[in-house]
């Protein structure tokens, strides 16, 4: 049997061997990280003291014990090392695991609380990092609580490289396995599971999760955003199930340029779809009392569109400065060449006026030679005629 605690409730666990409380096997107090009490029978009886009961309304303020068959649980696995604490926080934990082909297998992990968080009142974030899956089928991921199993999400060999740096909350998170499947991932626990950020070039799938989904709770607050780092993308959120808000709590889906926001409702539509850079999820409650609720479970994928998203102010008066110099050159070399054909038919108008005037210039010359020529004859005739008037008068 293993204990992993999860409250800060006083003082400890007996374990013993017998129903009559007399083979006493071990204790575990709510400091200790983990331990470990094997069974040395078939009979194992945990005496629990009065003050270890529910302390706290939305989980149960106490330790967490794992019991478990060693051959069922590590039945269709090759590796018998099936169950993992992914203890202290920020500590990454590497998981490799495969399927016979006589079935499928189950591996679970236990996250850690956040560092100094001794309180039941919010569930352990585990995020799951470079999913290396191979084999038919489907990989799943589950959140498993006092309460119920939740289907997280499930990729395929194909696409489990999408869903890489993917965070979920839950109690214990189980990983199931098809037959001959093999899995290599890597898993760590956040001390922060109020505010995350997830970051993509090119797509992305995810999950995105209120603090303690699916249980009846008052701390459900988170603020989440997944960001495009190439631009804009196409992203696609679908709600896994119907959601209830109370009066006063909101959800709010932003985006660059809009802003979804639901309260006092039963019921949001099933999915939304827009273009933006970045896909911002808020659910916080207004007030000092916050209401109980489910919160909200959502996946999304993000596919980048290689198109930039609004520039920076700054980068964007440089861009129009380069482009209005641009412009202005073109406007200018434009001016410049019909300046230039102006000048040539300017020219070339006044050279055909000069050769015109030097054309009438000859004319009116040899017009003015002709009758030259003509007054000259007149006069000559005329002489001749006195001459021949003058040798008559002499006769």
């Amino acid at each position: 049997m293993d204990f992993m605690p999860v409250g800060n409730t006083e003082p400890l666990y007996a374990v013993y061997a017998s129903p009559n409380l007399t083979n006493f096997l071990g204790s575990i107090r709510w400091e200790d990280q983990l331990k470990h009490i094997p069974s040395v029978n078939d009979t194992l009886t945990i005496f629990i003291p009065e003050s270890n009961h529910f302390a706290n309304q939305d989980m149960m303020s106490s330790q967490q014990l794992w019991l478990r068959n060693p051959k069922l649980a590590t039945q269709n696995c090759t590796n018998s090392d099936n169950f993992l604490f992914i203890v202290p926080t920020q500590k990454t934990f590497h998981l490799n695991q495969s399927a016979t082909d006589a079935g499928r297998c189950e591996t679970s992990v236990a996250p850690s609380l956040p560092s100094g968080e001794l309180t039941s009142a919010t569930f352990p974030t585990l995020c799951i990092a470079n999913i290396d899956f191979n084999g038919d089928g489907s990989f799943e991921v589950l959140s498993k609580t006092v309460y119920n199993n939740s289907k997280l999400f499930e990729c395929t060999q194909e696409t489990c490289k999408f869903w890489n740096d993917t965070c979920v909350n839950g109690q214990f998170i189980k990983f199931i396995l098809p037959s001959n499947g093999r899995l290599e991932l890597d898993l760590y626990s956040i001390d922060d599971p109020t505010t995350k950020t997830f970051n993509f070039n090119d797509r992305r799938f995810g999950v995105l999760m209120s603090r303690n989904y699916p249980l009846l709770s008052a701390h459900q607050d988170t603020t989440q955003k997944v960001i495009c780092n190439t631009g804009l993308a196409k992203f696609n959120l679908t709600f896994l199930e119907a959601i209830s808000i109370p009066e006063n709590t909101y959800l709010r889906i932003k985006e660059d340029n809009w802003t979804y926001s639901f309260t006092n409702m039963k019921s949001i539509n099933p999915s939304i779809h827009f273009n933006s850079s970045q896909a911002i999820i808020e659910y916080l409650h207004v007030g000092q009392i916050s209401l109980k609720s489910t919160g909200f479970i959502i996946h999304y994928e993000g596919t980048a569109l290689n198109i930039p998203s609004i520039p920076d102010p700054i980068k964007s008066t440089h861009t129009m400065t380069i482009v209005l110099c641009s412009v202005g050159g073109v406007i200018v070399l434009l001016i410049s060449i019909m300046g230039a054909f102006c000048y040539y038919r300017y020219k070339k108008r006044e050279e055909n006026s000069l050769s015109d005037q030097e054309e009438a210039s000859v004319g009116e010359t040899a017009n003015a030679n002709s009758t030259l020529s003509y007054e000259n004859l007149f006069e000559r005739g005329e002489s001749l005629e006195l001459e021949m008037n003058n040798e008559m008068t002499e006769m």
